[in-house]
């Protein structure tokens, strides 16, 4: 396992200005040839650390929409079910299910009248609370976090150096510091697959 460098940084930063930029063109700016650059930017994508490249949309001026925050704490055996149906829609930009199991969603919907939206897309019976808000600013902070990009384990949060372990679950790629540690997250996720 290869640890991050300040050429994978300048890298980074030169994709978040801009993810079309040409890799020759990166390659001048970071002194590699541009199939170094590749090389790299595969690795990135196999570590996790880039997960797509995609654009980034006005939503309200296209659908002349109103962006709000919900926060809705359904009955426990009802998150997963609610998470996953709202998913699914076209007005929710980010879909948030906390460790407490309340779902925090930003949609952008077409009428003032959010909780018509939620009733025609959910049963609101199945909630506990809504909380619905209003946004009315937003500001999207694209940088890197300045304490770098240490990898830390998924199970205990130490530091993963060359000795750690990376394993593929479902479609992410994730570290440990231990084999331990990963054992203790594959017996967590077979049983959590299994339903148990």
């Amino acid at each position: 396992m290869h640890e991050l460098d300040e050429t994978d940084i300048q890298i980074l930063h030169l994709l978040i200005e801009d993810a079309r930029r040409p890799y020759r063109e990166i390659a001048e700016q970071v002194d590699l040839s541009a199939p170094a650059v590749s090389d790299r930017i595969d690795r990135l994508r196999e570590l996790g650390i880039i997960r797509q490249f995609t654009i980034h949309l006005d939503r309200d001026a296209i659908a002349n929409a109103t962006s709000y925050l919900l926060e809705l704490t359904p009955a426990p055996a009802q998150v997963t079910t609610i998470s996953d149906a709202l998913g699914e829609l076209d007005e929710v930009e980010d879909l948030f299910q906390l460790g407490d199991g309340r779902i925090v969603v930003h949609a952008h919907l077409p009428s003032a009248d959010a909780i018509s939206w939620l009733d025609a897309a959910i049963d609101l019976d199945l909630l506990v609370e809504v909380s619905i808000q209003e946004i009315v600013t937003h500001h999207e902070y694209l940088g890197i976090p300045p304490v770098g990009f240490d990898l830390s384990c998924v199970v205990c949060g130490n530091d993963v150096d060359t000795d750690g372990e990376m394993a593929r679950f479902g479609d992410e790629i994730k570290a440990f510091c231990c084999e331990s540690c990963l054992g203790r997250y594959e017996a967590q996720y077979e049983s959590l697959a299994d339903g148990v």
